[in-house]
């Protein structure tokens, strides 16, 4: 690239009392080809080593700072050439005004994904020293707020932020210690006093350099886009961040923060290593297959792991860890759509969703699921849920064909009642469950049941869904003629049916 080869050249040959007017239509080039083509990682490299080193006024070095993109991810060279940098420079307060903003350069690459995370997690103790400089204690704390893991806490720690807050005269920077510590408190609240506050990360954290976080913002789309990300693993659940302060109701969706401990407290062995240690689902699975991990005090803070994630955590899991987790799912939907709980209709919605998706990726339903539609389907106003009611009809257990057979019962009824597009819906998870039966019935291997289901469940349930769905099929074409798009199903029903499960 002609042009930033240009660029490149102009920067190496800065000095002292060069041209403003110059510099600044250099950085506009710069910039306009980093919000059009991207910059060429090579380049982009170059570039960032020369601007660390570059002796110009802050307003102008941070000008430059705020054009440096990369075209995916920063890689682990140019955050090794970043942590030397601070290190060589960190004794230095003239230069703690760089280090400030290299340190929000980092951050917010951080935020849009868009750096190597295991090169970043390397730097957590040189962030951690920065921590202790007054001037770079805002510019440090995120960084350190999202990179600490249990493992990082220790009670020596603990005494020395609390001793450090009690130093500084700057109320901010004393809550975002309070934060910090709220995180220890979390991860190892023996190591915590209890009389440390809960405060609000939100307002705690300083506000990034708002061009920077553009670009960053436009660099993680287009990363996005081009499909090149690695799915990282999310121990947090959004809706629990949205809940107010004084709301004291647990979500049904937990955020993963407490270690199941029991009597291990008491144990000499060296302590197991725990899902918050994860990042990214291949280290996690790779870790998993080869050794145990501490189960999590509340095992479904699991279902938050999206693109069916939580299939393959739980299936590794022990067998007598999926039963307890049935055992808590059933009370938790009994609680939430039967008897009634505070819980708002988009934290329940959002259960139902998870739920279907941890069935859908396990390619069975889950015998507590499938008891839940019968309790509850008696009592279903037909509106609210419908889209995940339809979806967890898709994956049902024939643990107990009774239930089953229940259900059909129940959405004969409802199908009658309901408009042609509910009926589409309803036909078409009705398809999809049989087909689904018709592979659950050749599996080898059920998670979540004690026993493998008999065969004879299938050949009890099969035929009857198979006529349940003709027979519902012919009634709507014989109520309202005009609906072509039933005759889709009738054929695709029809075809269906010719692979007989004997």
């Amino acid at each position: 690239m002609a042009d930033v080869d240009e660029i490149i050249d102009y920067i190496k040959s800065l000095r002292k009392g060069f041209d403003k007017d110059l510099f600044q239509s250099k950085i506009n080039e710069l910039a306009h080809v980093v919000d059009t083509t991207g910059l060429d990682y090579d380049d982009f490299h170059t570039l960032f080593k020369l601007w660390l080193n570059l002796t110009i006024p802050i307003s102008k070095w941070i000008s430059l700072g705020a054009c440096l993109v990369p075209p995916d991810r920063v890689e682990e060279r140019t955050v090794e050439y970043s942590f030397r940098w601070l290190l060589a420079n960190c004794q230095n307060q003239t230069t703690f005004s760089r280090i400030g903003f290299l340190l929000d350069w980092l951050t917010v690459a951080m935020d849009c994904d868009c750096i190597d995370m295991t090169a970043l997690d390397s730097g957590y103790e040189l962030f951690y020293t920065l921590l202790t400089y007054e001037l770079l204690t805002v510019h440090a704390m995120k960084l350190i707020y999202t990179l600490t893991k249990p493992v990082d806490v220790t009670r020596r720690r603990v005494l020395e932020l609390i001793d450090y807050g009690k130093r500084q005269a700057k109320k901010n920077i004393y809550r975002q210690l309070q934060v910090l510590l709220g995180l220890f408190k979390s991860y190892r609240p023996e190591c915590v006093p209890e009389d440390v506050p809960a405060m609000s990360i939100h307002t705690a954290f300083r506000k990034i350099n708002f061009t920077l976080f553009t670009r960053f913002k436009r660099c993680q789309e287009r990363k996005n886009h081009l499909a090149k990300d690695r799915y990282h693993l999310l121990w947090v659940n959004p809706l629990s961040l949205e809940r107010a302060r004084n709301k004291k109701v647990e979500p049904l969706v937990p955020n993963m923060e407490f270690l199941n401990v029991g009597s291990k407290q008491y144990s000499e062995k060296a302590q197991l290593r725990n899902y918050l240690d994860f990042t990214e689902m291949g280290a996690l699975l790779q870790y998993r297959l080869q050794r145990r991990l501490a189960r999590p005090a509340r095992l479904r803070a699991l279902l938050q792991q999206a693109g069916g994630a939580a299939a393959g955590l739980l299936a590794l899991e022990p067998p007598h860890h999926r039963a307890f987790l049935s055992h808590d799912l059933h009370h938790l939907l009994f609680i939430c759509f039967i008897d009634g709980s505070p819980h708002s209709y988009v934290e329940k919605q959002d259960l139902l969703k998870r739920i279907a998706l941890l069935q859908r990726s396990m390619l069975q339903g889950l015998p507590v699921v499938t008891r839940f539609l019968t309790q509850f389907l008696p009592f279903w106003n037909e509106k609210d849920y419908f889209p995940e009611i339809m979806e967890i009809l898709e994956w049902i257990s024939v643990d107990s064909p009774g239930q089953v057979l229940s259900i059909l019962e129940l959405f004969t009824k409802i199908y009658l009642r309901a408009d042609s597009m509910e009926q589409c819906a309803i036909l078409n998870s009705l398809s999809n469950m049989y087909v689904n039966l018709v592979y659950s019935s050749m599996k080898t291997h059920h998670h979540f049941i004690s026993t493998e289901t008999d065969e004879e469940n299938y050949s009890l349930v099969l035929p009857h869904l198979a006529e349940s769905i003709s027979d519902l099929c012919n009634k709507a074409l014989q109520i309202n003629p005009g609906m072509y798009i039933l005759i889709v199903f009738v054929v695709f029903i029809n075809l269906a049916l010719t692979f007989k499960v004997t």
